[in-house]
Formats: structure tokens, sequence, C-alpha cells
């Protein structure tokens, strides 16, 4: 039209490129040249790497991707969780449902020891936080009465150590 707008299905588009009752359909591309990038910096945007997933990228890498079953990651272009965050060293932080019990919830930072350590929040028995270095195998445990265990995911007293010496 006069102002320089392109209609696709439109006599008067009202802005620079409007499609109107169709799909606008590009090629995938790829991080160092995405399908969807913006004027002077052609290296970020969006862009797909197969079917039904979807990434954004920034300065020619991927930075946050969305698979087809619906996994979202930021740092890694194949995410095992609902949210894994990874940094460029490999220690990030990844949300996951613990194992322990479908009702739980934790928190993973580090790649491998001595940096991994785990939070979570819950097992189906009560309210519990636990402090470990694996998933499955709590070193603390805190419970909803006040109960501190170390070495057990029970405690039976304010302080309940289990295994080895105690020492005060």
């Amino acid at each position: 039209n006069t102002s320089g707008n392109v209609g696709i299905g439109t006599v008067s588009p009202g802005s620079k490129l409007e499609v109107n009752s169709g799909q606008l359909s590009v090629s995938g591309g790829g991080a160092p040249s995405p399908a969807y990038s913006f004027v002077g910096d052609l290296d970020t945007g969006m862009f797909q790497t197969g079917a039904n997933n979807l990434l954004l990228g920034t300065g020619g890498s991927a930075r946050l991707t969305i698979d087809g079953s619906g996994n979202v990651g930021i740092g890694t272009t194949g995410p095992g969780a609902k949210l894994q965050i990874n940094s460029a060293g490999g220690d990030g932080l990844q949300l996951y449902s613990t194992g322990l019990n479908a009702n739980s919830v934790g928190l993973l930072s580090g790649s491998a020891s001595p940096n991994r350590g785990y939070l979570t929040i819950g097992d189906g028995t009560g309210w519990k936080f636990h402090v470990a270095t694996n998933a499955l195998s709590p070193l603390v445990t805190f419970q909803d009465n006040g109960n501190v265990g170390i070495g057990t995911t029970g405690p039976g007293a304010k302080l309940d150590v289990y295994g080895g010496n105690a020492m005060i």
C-alpha cells in the first residue's frame, strides 16, 4: 500500500507485513543463522532443529530449548526434565521430581561429585526438607515437627543421629 506495508490475504495491512487467514512458514534455520532473526543481529533469534523443537539463540549459540515433550532447557538443547538449567561449565540448576515420591520436588546443583548437591522438599510422608549428595539417599532431614535427622529420613527426636559416632 502507499505507506509501504505488505499484506497477504488483506488489502489494507496495518503493519510492515500482515498475514491474514493462514500460516506463515519458514525453513528451520540454525543457531548461527536462525529462521527468525533481527536486522543488525543475524545470529540471534528463533530456530528449529527438528520437528516439534523450538530454540532461541543469541550470539550464534542455542540458549533456550522447548522440546516436543514440553521440556524446557536453558543452556542445553536436550533437556531431560520439565525445566533443566545448565551452565557452560556443567554446573547448573535443575528442578526435578525426586524419585522419593511423586509429591516431592528437588533442586540439583552441580554436575558430579564433589560439587553435586540435592535439596528435596517432601517425600509423601509429611513435610520434610532433605539435603543430599544423591537423590535417593538424604544426609540430613528436617521434619515439620522440628526433628532433625542425620543419616535417617525419619528422625524420632529433636536430633537423631543414625550410624557412626555422634560428637557434641
